[in-house]
């Protein structure tokens, strides 16, 4: 009976131990810097296929991603030009 008491609680502990690495490794990728890295490798792809003439007007909202500084260099060395909209005005400068 010991024994099996000693095995449910190592079983319990592991889970808990396990589940507590999971969700730790979950928020490491959901962090900002993540989301941010995400965003960096889409616009890349998009450049290199698209290829686009300096001066596109590249349109966002407001999430932290898209304002961080990494971004907007990125933005600069690609000759794009960065747009975002007001809180809540998904249509500015949207055309018309």
């Amino acid at each position: 009976m010991k024994a099996l008491i000693s095995l449910t609680v190592s079983v319990i502990l592991f889970i808990v131990l396990y589940l507590r690495f999971t969700v730790k490794q979950l928020e490491k990728m959901t962090s900002e810097s993540a989301k941010t890295s995400l965003c960096l490798n889409a616009l890349q792809m998009a450049f290199w296929r698209r290829k686009p003439n300096p001066g596109l007007l590249h349109h966002s909202d407001l999430g932290s991603q898209y304002a961080s500084k990494e971004y907007r260099e990125h933005l600069g060395i690609m000759k794009m030009q960065q747009s975002m909209s007001r809180k809540g005005n998904c249509w500015d400068n949207a055309p018309y």
